[in-house]
């Protein structure tokens, strides 16, 4: 890497300023704030030359002209002359920031970096620049920095603000859709029933489905018995609802793949209390609302989707079930002869 040793004979090297790193908007409109004595003013002119943007400069005289103006009319950046006891900058900054004011501020005065820089950072200034000492290369990169700085928090911001918005949108999207499956829940006619005319309850574990690999038929007298029952509510236990909650959240993190185990487990239970698919969502649906209510930053949409996958899941599973319980019931086990003791049908007359 090449470098330019400086013509003044010191033996410092130099190189030219790398302006394309530094990203400039066109046009760079700044405040200048100063007093009479209009201390660094010469640093502007040498700047325009550095700097690879057109400067629009306003200058005006005074602290109170200076804040008037921040309040009537839009700046990139503050440049301000100190010069007390007639223009203090750091009380200048202090009432600026104070008023909300956002845009970076640069001092200008005669004390060396060393006395002023930090004072002038606790007063909420981006930068101190010395007139004696500073060069227009030292203003370019000051003030390209605090351009920078400035643009950097202000997309920070629209970020947030952004996601807190995408965030809201996310739980009114999570309600709303709870609030549509609670719709079609009530609108839809309860499917946990008992046998018409007998004392006997019979779930839709004992009558819905067949096994895999079985016929697709039913007989018309198991048809018949199905469509004659009469709808009851069933009686859901607080360990289920503790237990199905306790579930989700571990699937909502983990998914069902290290899950399938204790799904088999709540599938048997369900269907051995003959819980009906309505009460299950209604189950599935109370535990998902409070569960969304407590996120609090965390993602609604998420914790939705992976709750319907496990609905999904768990009512594919439970309609196997009760498929397979229906064909036990339609297809009940039969004693087998052993050879040779089979009964003879009687001989035709």
């Amino acid at each position: 890497m090449s470098v330019k040793v400086s013509s003044k004979g010191d033996g410092h090297p130099t190189q030219p300023v790398r302006k394309a790193a530094v990203n400039l908007p066109a046009r760079l409109r700044f405040l200048y704030v100063t007093g009479q004595r209009r201390i660094g003013a010469w640093l502007f002119d040498a700047l325009t030359r550095e700097i690879p943007t057109k400067l629009a400069r306003e200058e005006v005289v005074g602290a109170a002209a200076g804040l008037a103006r921040l309040q009537e009319d839009d700046f990139d950046l503050v440049l301000i002359s100190h010069e007390p006891p007639d223009l203090d900058a750091l009380q200048w900054t202090q009432a600026a920031r104070g008023a909300g004011t956002e845009l970076p501020v640069i001092i200008l005065g005669n004390q060396s970096e060393q006395e002023l820089a930090s004072l002038c950072f606790e007063q909420g200034a981006d930068g101190y620049l010395c007139a004696h000492t500073a060069t227009a290369r030292t203003v370019f990169w000051i003030v390209s920095r605090a351009v920078e700085r400035s643009q950097l928090i202000r997309e920070n911001r629209r970020l947030a603000q952004a996601e807190e918005q995408r965030r809201i949108r996310d739980q009114e999207e999570a309600t709303r859709l709870l609030q549509e499956q609670e719709q079609i829940l009530r609108q839809s006619p309860s499917i946990h029933c008992t046998l018409k005319g007998q004392g006997e309850n019979i779930s839709p574990a004992d009558s819905m489905g067949q096994r895999p690999g079985c016929p697709e038929t039913f007989s018309t007298d198991a048809l018949a018995r199905w469509s004659d029952r009469q709808p009851t509510i069933p009686f859901l236990p607080p360990t289920l609802a503790n237990h199905y909650r306790e579930l989700l959240r571990t699937y909502v993190i983990m998914g069902s793949g290290t899950l399938r185990r204790e799904l088999a487990e709540l599938v048997d239970i369900l269907a051995a209390t003959g819980i009906s698919a309505r009460s299950t969502v209604e189950l599935h649906l109370s535990v998902v609302r409070d569960l969304i209510r407590g996120l609090g930053s965390r993602s609604c949409r998420h914790v939705l989707n992976r709750s319907n996958l496990l609905i999904l899941e768990l009512l594919m599973r439970l309609a196997d079930s009760y498929r397979e319980r229906f064909w036990e019931r339609e297809h009940p086990a039969t004693q087998l002869f052993l050879p040779g003791f089979e009964p003879r049908l009687g001989k035709a007359a």
